[in-house]
């Protein structure tokens, strides 16, 4: 199916978002107090759940541009970005009219 990932998106991912990953993650929500860091008016929570790439994640292999985010402006960012439609099923097909006997 087009958007399940393949075995070569997997290994990509695991080497991209491995331990070294996590490490920078874990830092950087610490050193913000866990706070938002995006702040979208409307649909931020204020506390940050989440770590995003200020550039993408293959032009910042270190992990060193990184940016705190509650889940609404991760979310709202990425598929601004253009990652927000990835790793999402296609739409069901509307209903249609039932057949008048």
């Amino acid at each position: 199916m087009p958007w399940q990932k393949t075995r070569e998106d997997r290994r990509r991912d695991s080497q991209r978002y491995g331990a070294a990953w996590r490490r920078a993650r874990d830092a950087h929500l610490r050193k913000v107090n866990w706070r938002c860091e995006i702040r979208l008016e409307g649909v931020c929570t204020g506390g940050a759940t989440e770590v995003d790439h200020i550039e993408q994640a293959e032009n910042d292999p270190g992990h060193k541009r990184l940016r705190a985010a509650c889940g609404p402006c991760h979310k709202r960012i990425t598929a601004q970005q253009g990652g927000g439609y990835r790793n999402k099923p296609p739409r069901d097909p509307p209903p249609r009219p039932g057949t008048a006997w």
